[in-house]
């Protein structure tokens, strides 16, 4: 999360609206239209297929902008255009369709619809997805500075390290829909604690310092359906110990503002040596 301004704080009432079993809505609710684009925004992971094909951009942004502001065409344009200007992308291309635009564009377009608004918070789904590195990297510095121009609350969902390690105030560590790991970037990539991180980080290639071999994390991610007992990583980790497989491990403040969910770290276990000698439990290790 990259964070400068006051984030919208009406997560609270958006919890209590009634859903289905599942977690869908059970029906149209007035709190979601209040804060939808206005106070949160959401730039989508697919940004080949998040805009519609039979309408021109710019009339796409124009309809989310009067959706919740009364305004005219002529004032829905004149933002629009101020939007393209913003994200980068010329004025002129306002009224073509999606498949007149690169990648990048349509990525930029989804950028600009999410400001259309002036959020508080902008919600960003794995933004550089099908994205050259080049261009991936272009995009990301426009966002973070129009974070900084516009001193709103970011929120970056990704598995590019790369990515996170440019952008990231704060870093979340998720396996299998838990989190396992939090803290301030700096501290997660030079005081790496958790198992998965340290097998995430460790499996990441670096461009800096010296070379070294890439370690896989070995097997695969588990079910979400039927998540495994206890710890949902300990079918995958060297470390892991009978009491892994029984309980959920609880967080533990490692510091001020470093916030772990392991066993070993919370000192329930000790840290043992496994049966194929791949180590003596978690470490604290340097981010490449």
């Amino acid at each position: 999360a990259q964070h400068r301004g006051g984030a919208a704080k009406e997560g609270g009432a958006l919890i209590t609206i009634p859903r289905r079993k599942d977690g869908s809505l059970r029906e149209y609710h007035p709190k979601l239209n209040e804060v939808r684009w206005k106070e949160i925004s959401l730039v989508f992971q697919g940004a080949m297929n998040a805009l519609n094909p039979v309408y021109t951009v710019g009339d796409q942004i124009v309809e989310a902008i009067q959706a919740h502001e009364e305004v005219d065409d002529e004032q829905a344009r004149k933002r629009v255009a101020e939007l393209y200007r913003l994200v980068g992308i010329p004025v002129d291309r306002i009224d073509n369709y999606p498949h007149e635009y690169s990648g990048g564009m349509k990525q930029r377009a989804m950028i600009a619809m999410a400001l259309a608004l002036n959020p508080k918070l902008v919600i960003m789904d794995e933004p550089t997805t099908a994205l050259d590195v080049i261009t991936a990297s272009k995009i990301m510095d426009e966002v973070l500075r129009i974070q900084k121009e516009l001193e709103m609350t970011l929120i970056i969902i990704s598995h590019d390290v790369s990515t996170v390690a440019k952008v990231a105030d704060r870093i979340c560590v998720m396996y299998a829909g838990e989190l396992v790991e939090e803290g301030p970037s700096k501290r997660i990539f030079n005081r790496t604690l958790h198992p998965y991180t340290q097998g995430l980080l460790g499996a990441f290639p670096s461009v800096k310092g010296s070379k070294r071999r890439l370690e896989a994390i070995p097997g695969s991610p588990p079910s979400l359906v039927t998540p495994p007992t206890g710890c949902r990583f300990h079918p995958r980790c060297a470390y892991a110990q009978p009491l892994c497989a029984q309980k959920e491990p609880e967080t533990t403040r490692i510091g001020p503002d470093h916030l772990v969910a392991c066993h070993i770290l919370s000192g329930r276990i000790p840290r043992v040596r496994t049966s194929d000698g791949r180590g003596a439990g978690p470490v604290a290790v340097a981010a490449a």
